[in-house]
């Protein structure tokens, strides 16, 4: 019998049921694992200590760590140069989102979101990001 392996997607936000709802939309995504984080300092942690991502969906604004400070941390080192991120936010901050456009952002979801555009946007990503991505190896 042949395992395809999950990949995880990290999930970042300090808001409980925020976290609970896009997890569980993108638990519909076939072959992902949802990996959930409280906010950008307790995702950095995970992230330090070996978690390596498919693709991060992080909330904007978030205490200790927010998730432009965790994008611009996690592309300068070596194993986050090429995560793709998808930021989350409530308002549409333009401040904010031109800073995340600078920061390479891979996608938005504004919320409330969406469930298929929400979807659509993740697996889009997922799909643009696989070449760039190391494969897993074959047994």
């Amino acid at each position: 019998m042949s395992h395809t392996p999950r990949v995880p997607l990290l999930v970042v936000d300090d808001d409980a049921l925020a976290r609970l709802a896009l997890g569980g939309l993108l638990a519909n995504i076939p072959g992902v694992e949802i990996v959930e984080a409280e906010d950008g300092q307790a995702a950095w942690e995970m992230l330090q200590a070996g978690l390596r991502p498919a693709l991060c969906c992080t909330d904007l604004v978030m205490p200790r760590l927010d998730g432009l400070g965790l994008m611009e941390k996690v592309r300068a080192e070596p194993f986050g140069a090429d995560l793709p991120f998808v930021l989350i936010t409530g308002a549409a901050d333009r401040s904010s989102l031109q800073g995340a456009l600078r920061q390479r952002a891979d996608g938005f979801i504004v919320k409330p979101f969406s469930a298929p555009q929400t979807r659509a946007t993740v697996e889009r990503i997922l799909r643009a990001s696989r070449p760039r991505r190391p494969s897993p190896p074959q047994r």
